[in-house]
């Protein structure tokens, strides 16, 4: 039997937390601009725009993306 160490999953959930900050998944960016398609309402097309955009900023500056005001609370 493989054992893993209690370091080894927080170093682990630490990355994962870290990456998805930075950016989606191409299956959830697909869908966006899908989405932006879709949608029939000015205000809607501009916040999955913005969405969008968000998501290029955070993956070429490396930096967080702000698209909901939730916070993932993880206890290692």
């Amino acid at each position: 039997m493989r054992e893993i160490t209690a370091c080894q999953i927080k170093d682990t959930i630490k990355t994962l937390f870290i990456n998805i900050n930075y950016e989606i998944g191409d299956d959830v960016l697909s869908s966006l601009e899908s989405a932006v398609d879709r949608e029939v309402s000015p205000v809607g097309k501009a916040i999955l725009g913005q969405i969008i955009e968000n998501d290029i900023i955070a993956k070429n500056e490396r930096v967080p993306m702000c698209q909901d005001t939730g916070m993932a609370v993880v206890f290692a």
